[in-house]
């Protein structure tokens, strides 16, 4: 015959709450610092692999964290800034680079962001649960103490 335990928990209502609470704030307090962080792994892989004529291209390469809070999504975009277009002199031409417009060329032959991706697909992994995971302890340690069983 099976034995019934009874066990109460006062306060269960407190870490319902604690956990709704956390769940809001780790898209803008955790997630995203993390994908910032991790994003920034690739884009100095990508600067080292980038073929260098004027560095314009190199230079314009960044990163911006996008957020859809309706749908709770976050992406990360790692690419050529499109603001970071300037005039360079090349073998005697003056010509106004514009990366954004290029990039995919150079791409194409020197294939340096599939390079950056496909190098720093474990350590974006590792960078991204590291900091998430501290992003999330930090945060739940501000949270009020749990209930007493």
């Amino acid at each position: 015959m099976a034995m019934r335990r009874t066990v109460k928990i006062e306060g269960i209502e407190n870490v319902e709450r604690n956990l709704r609470k956390l769940g809001e704030v780790a898209m803008p307090k955790v997630i995203r610092p993390a994908l910032h962080s991790a994003a920034k792994v690739v884009v100095d892989a990508m600067k080292g692999n980038v073929p260098v004529e004027t560095e314009t291209l190199k230079e314009s390469l960044g990163k911006k964290v996008w957020a859809n809070p309706s749908k709770s999504v976050l992406v990360a975009i790692i690419g050529p800034r499109r603001k970071r277009s300037r005039t360079v002199t090349v073998n005697g031409k003056t010509m106004l680079r514009i990366p954004t417009k290029y990039a995919h060329l150079v791409e194409k032959h020197s294939h340096f962001m599939k390079q950056a991706f496909d190098s720093t697909r474990d350590a974006v992994q590792r960078r991204l649960m590291e900091r998430i995971g501290r992003g999330i302890e930090r945060e739940a340690a501000k949270l009020p103490k749990g209930p007493k069983i």
